[in-house]
């Protein structure tokens, strides 16, 4: 491995896993990985499922009306639209549950600091699903710019409640943007039109975060394993989306994570990454982990990616988790994991 990767940030853990309680996933994540995760995530039980607790805030709210998906839709969950003679005016939303799910996860992480079981210094990672994201999901094609307005004003919300809540010193917020980067590879239709306004949309996400709180996004494809999609040709996206989030943010971005597909196992995949410009305190981790190839195929994209990029790089897997649906995949995906950042 080049001189230049052996510094690397090591393991992060994207966000959802697949236990029922978040105290049983913090002494998993001890004894699994100790020191080599600096960012605990605590999205268990139902939160698990990323935006599905969302979906009743949808489905239970006067503004919209039931709505079936679209043929052909590449995600088909779409439930509600807005009632005939609505306006986005006429759409609000009850408070979200973020920051309770924030305030409860915490006092188990502290607990777990103090226990031992996790690392002093490990900081509390709190993962968001960007607004567009559930909205663009839920919400028939034409409704989402009515119901998008009222849904993001409600997150921010959330957020401040979180930031009014927890000590700021603990605390990292990750905001992830599936639909943003699948929207800008062209793999479904763009809710905001143009990629213009899917980077405001991103980097409005950035501003909202205090500059004594760590910031990350998870630049992410979706999880393979619950929706089938086609892989990008390669790192170009990520590359062009990183570039407008650092070209425009306010603050700094403390760690970033990007989706690796499984087939990226040549350096040409990962080129597009090669004149980006990261910060030295920038922690950027490759999604290069997945079940169906184990440490082999891990370590050829990690290989591959080592070729091209002079910033180091930590692992992970190309998503959360918490949605393989078998015990036999997420084990598997653990073993790549780990055995990986041994190597490394």
């Amino acid at each position: 491995m080049p001189d230049d990767q052996r510094s690397s940030p090591g393991v992060h853990l994207c966000g959802s896993l697949p236990f029922e309680r978040t105290q049983e996933a913090f002494r998993w994540i001890g004894s699994e990985f100790g020191s080599r995760v600096s960012r605990v995530p605590d999205e268990t039980g139902p939160r698990a499922g990323f935006i599905l607790t969302q979906k009743r805030y949808f489905t239970g709210n006067p503004a919209f009306e039931p709505a079936a998906p679209a043929p052909g839709q590449l995600i088909p969950l779409t439930c509600v639209r807005l009632r005939a003679g609505f306006t986005a005016a006429d759409v609000h939303f009850e408070r979200f549950g973020y920051a309770n799910a924030a305030e409860a996860s915490f006092a188990a992480f502290r607990q777990a600091r103090q226990d031992g079981v996790l690392p002093s210094e490990a900081k509390f990672l709190f993962p968001i699903p960007s607004p567009l994201t559930p909205v663009a999901i839920f919400v028939a094609a034409e409704s989402q710019a009515q119901a998008l307005p009222a849904y993001a004003a409600q997150t921010r919300a959330s957020v401040q409640e979180i930031l009014d809540t927890l000590p700021h010193s603990e605390l990292a917020i990750q905001w992830d943007v599936p639909v943003e980067v699948v929207s800008w590879e062209g793999m479904i239709p763009n809710p905001l039109t143009n990629r213009e306004t899917l980077l405001e949309s991103m980097v409005a996400l950035g501003d909202w975060i205090p500059d004594d709180v760590e910031l990350g996004y998870h630049l992410c494809y979706g999880n393979s394993e619950t929706f089938r999609h086609p892989s990008a040709p390669d790192a170009t996206g990520l590359a062009e989306i990183w570039s407008g989030l650092t070209g425009n943010l306010r603050r700094r971005i403390d760690f970033v994570h990007m989706s690796v597909p499984v087939e990226w196992q040549s350096p040409e995949h990962y080129r597009p990454l090669a004149g980006l410009d990261f910060d030295p305190g920038t922690d950027l981790y490759l999604g290069l982990a997945h079940h169906q190839d184990g440490l082999a195929g891990a370590r050829r994209r990690a290989g591959a990616a080592a070729r091209i990029l002079g910033h180091p790089f930590g692992i992970s897997t190309e998503c959360g988790m918490g949605r393989y649906g078998s015990e036999e995949k997420f084990q598997a995906a653990v073993r790549a994991l780990e055995d990986l950042a041994a190597e490394r």
